[in-house]
């Protein structure tokens, strides 16, 4: 069985599976390009409870986020499905 997992970008080593947007954010920040805090979630559900007990330790109250839903499939090499999933700014708490 898969288990959720919430991974920082610049961990050590990174799942296989991971889409273009991952990879080229890592690769950004490790040539010195700046780019906000950013983590992972790779989850087997989309059970809101699991992925809330997930973050909580990361999401600070009053403290401001961007949440960018994404998968693997996005940018392939024959298509592309950018801006098909959402994204979120200025997200505060779990909520």
């Amino acid at each position: 069985m898969a288990v959720m997992r919430l991974i920082g970008l610049l961990d050590s080593e990174l799942p296989e599976g991971l889409g273009g947007k991952v990879r080229g954010l890592r690769w950004l920040a490790e040539h010195g390009y700046p780019i906000p805090r950013t983590w992972v979630l790779v989850s087997p559900t989309d059970d809101r409870a699991d992925i809330g007990a997930a973050l909580a330790a990361h999401v600070y109250p009053r403290r401001r986020f961007a949440v960018r839903s994404s998968a693997n499939v996005e940018d392939g090499g024959a298509v592309s499905y950018a801006g098909q999933f959402a994204s979120v700014l200025d997200v505060t708490g779990l909520e």
